[in-house]
């Protein structure tokens, strides 16, 4: 493929974040939009982006993407845009180029088969779903526009999805006849300012294939949705003795799900000790269900480039160019070889299998691995090799940490990966690893703040190094307000700041006092020896 020189910088870049993913079920005929946003430099019209599966099973499904013109102004527009996936490394796989296509007002153009769903979801899950987060970028060029106009905007789009966790207790399970082994319970989901929807579980003996007990799962609502569950059988003590995990799209009404074989009548009753202690079938249930419903907002916008980033973006699309024409149609070879040990070690975490262990945050549990945990961090492994009772209970209580920053730091433990870092997420996370001593990811996280610095939070990030005992990240954001003490000073978040720790406000304002003396007596000093 030709590029003309006047086109190797795009005139605008977008980044689409979709958090959730695996919870999309949208088809052919139901797209997932991002949210709409303007572009100055293509006469100001109006653009989207867009995904879809296509196929009927999951592991032959194909994800499809497309770049949407959503004005209704007259004139069409001739660009070449490309479309890739971010992963956690930064690097751009799977990359797909359309040269010189019109657009026109309310039309799409994209690419079919962009992606096997299989192995997205699979192989390169650790790379390209960390946290169940997709990361799509869109570059554009366009002839007729300047490098000077260059733009940059950040999507983001969640599928919301609801949870719900429970205990599945059935008493004197042995009591049961064939006839009667039709137990049913309800899956109640928060409503979030919707109906409560609901779903219904039944436990059946399939008396045809050597008595297997299954368990069906029937949906209230006529709306399509994915339903993903992890049940677990649990022993005494409430250690998990067998564990299973499955995913189905509800498509069509009145519906039901027949999750496959789980276990044998017959060998819970030969095994009563071990799976039905005091004569009780214990199943725990977790259940996560999206009914399509997506918050969709524009992050921000970047416009125009400085020397060094158009330096840098220069090549990196000279490498991307390169890598289209050396390929041509075999852009599915482009590809790097994800880390096997990281996907393998993700999936048995998230599966569940083979776990000996559980944190419990607030009131869920987490199943996890000892042996991961000790080799990670040296305060679980003392917790783990010594005498305390959440040690014989096979349970450890992690308290004052939300749910999603424990998982966050499990899954850096499992593959040594951390993505999607925002401001909030960092600074818990940070505490999370101090705490636990984690020293990597602790690294990783005083990083991004050091990068993330700025009059708006410096004092937050005072207060964490001051907590932490960090003297690096003390000293930085010392020099910061140093070098700014007039906005840092006057601002409201530096009020708010003496307020929260008026000591080390007070030890800040003086060691500025003092520096700044320091540096007038010198420069007194040189003017002097001048003279």
């Amino acid at each position: 493929m030709k590029i003309n020189k006047g086109t190797k910088i795009p005139i605008f870049i977008t980044v689409w974040k979709i958090k959730n993913f695996s919870h999309s079920w949208h088809d052919g005929n139901n797209h997932l939009d991002s949210a709409s946003f303007t572009i100055d430099s293509l006469r100001g019209t109006t653009w989207s982006l867009s995904l879809s599966f296509r196929g009927k099973r999951w592991n032959e499904k194909k994800l499809c993407v497309y770049l949407k013109r959503c004005d209704y102004l007259r004139q069409r527009i001739i660009i070449d845009f490309n479309f890739t996936l971010l992963a956690t490394d930064g690097s751009r796989q799977q990359l797909h180029q359309i040269t010189n296509h019109q657009f026109k007002n309310c039309h799409a153009c994209g690419i079919q088969d962009f992606k096997d769903c299989e192995e997205l979801f699979t192989n390169q899950r650790a790379t390209l779903l960390p946290f169940d987060t997709l990361t799509l970028q869109c570059c554009i060029w366009y002839k007729k526009a300047s490098p000077k106009k260059f733009a940059q905007c950040f999507l983001s789009t969640e599928i919301e999805i609801q949870q719900s966790s429970f205990i599945w207790s059935i008493k004197k399970f042995s009591s049961y006849s064939n006839e009667a082994l039709k137990l049913s319970t309800c899956v109640r989901f928060p409503s979030k300012g919707r109906d409560s929807s609901y779903m219904k579980l039944r436990l059946i003996e399939d008396y045809s294939r050597d008595n297997n007990i299954h368990i069906a799962v029937f949906k209230k609502y006529d709306y399509p949705c994915i339903t993903k569950c992890k049940i677990s059988m649990l022993g005494t003590n409430g250690t998990i003795i067998i564990s299973m995990q499955e995913k189905y799209l509800f498509a069509y009404e009145n519906e039901f799900w027949k999750i496959p074989f789980f276990f044998k009548k017959s060998k819970l009753l030969e095994n009563k000790d071990l799976y039905l202690p005091n004569d009780k079938l214990t199943l725990q249930c977790n259940f996560a269900i999206s009914d399509g419903v997506v918050l969709n907002k524009i992050e921000k916008f970047i416009y125009g480039l400085s020397s060094i980033q158009t330096k840098n973006l220069m090549m990196e699309t000279a490498k991307q160019y390169t890598a289209v024409k050396t390929t041509a149609s075999k852009s599915s070879d482009l590809n790097l070889s994800s880390n096997s040990l990281k996907n393998d070690l993700l999936c048995l975490y998230e599966e569940g299998k083979l776990c000996d262990f559980a944190l419990q945050v607030g009131n869920e549990l987490l199943y996890v691995h000892k042996a991961v945990l000790c080799a990670r961090s040296p305060v679980f492994k003392t917790m783990l090799t010594s005498d305390m009772n959440e040690t014989i209970n096979q349970v450890i209580a992690v308290p004052d940490l939300d749910i999603d920053i424990v998982r966050r730091m499990l899954i850096f433990m499992y593959t040594d990966t951390t993505s999607n870092l925002e401001w909030e997420t960092a600074n818990k996370l940070y505490a999370a690893a101090h705490q636990y001593g984690i020293v990597d990811l602790k690294r990783i996280c005083s990083n991004f703040l050091k990068s993330s610095l700025c009059i708006a939070n410096v004092g937050e990030i005072l207060l964490l190094a001051d907590l932490h005992a960090d003297e690096d990240l003390k000293n930085l954001a010392w020099d910061f307000i140093y070098y700014n003490d007039k906005e840092v000073i006057c601002s409201t978040e530096w009020e708010a700041f003496m307020q929260k720790d008026v000591q080390l406000a007070a030890e800040i304002m003086h060691l500025i006092f003092l520096r700044k003396t320091k540096s007038i007596h010198s420069k007194e000093k040189a003017l002097s020896e001048i003279h």
